[in-house]
């Protein structure tokens, strides 16, 4: 049996064809392949992340359940009150007295004199002492039990040898 001669044009188109063929497969099948089995491993993935998560979220119920803030009833949490301008003079000697009584050494207490006058209600006070880390406690008691004090915007601690330093930025509220 022999092979029938084709004229050359055929073979071009079936060369043409092939290579129509083997670009399709290049082009479209296998970057879809591709694309396919990095969907299958993000899916995989996300799979055992949800896993995870179902396995620590009883854990983590339980973990935000016990670190409530409930508000301490042994401390004293004296009735607020606000400044009269005689106590916005006095209130730098009565916090230099806390910090004096507790061992430590008032380096710095600055009033801010614009938060004085800006009719804000409040008065900031910063303050710097260095002392006794273990008196810091008593500090910070004596310092919530001051009637006028707002809040504490900044707390910083730095070591000095076997000492502390710390800085207080207070905040006052006063009558306006």
């Amino acid at each position: 049996m022999a092979i029938p001669k084709l004229p050359s044009k055929s073979y071009v188109n079936i060369v043409i064809c092939i290579a129509g063929i083997i670009a399709f497969i290049l082009l479209v099948i296998y970057p879809q392949n591709q694309s396919r089995k990095s969907l299958d491993l993000e899916i995989e993935r996300l799979a055992t992340r949800i896993e995870e998560q179902k396995i620590l979220a009883p854990l983590f119920k339980e973990l935000t359940s016990k670190t409530q803030f409930k508000a301490p009833t042994d401390l004293p949490f004296p009735e607020q009150k606000k400044l009269s301008k005689e106590e916005a003079r006095q209130i730098s000697f009565a916090v230099q007295k806390v910090i004096q009584q507790n061992d430590f050494i008032v380096e710095n207490i600055v009033p801010d004199v614009n938060s004085l006058m800006d009719g804000s209600g409040f008065l900031k006070l910063s303050l710097v002492a260095v002392g006794d880390f273990f008196q810091l406690r008593n500090v910070m008691l004596q310092l919530s039990e001051i009637p006028y004090l707002d809040h504490i915007e900044t707390f910083q601690l730095e070591t000095i040898d076997d000492l502390i330093k710390v800085t207080f930025k207070l905040w006052f509220a006063q009558e306006t």
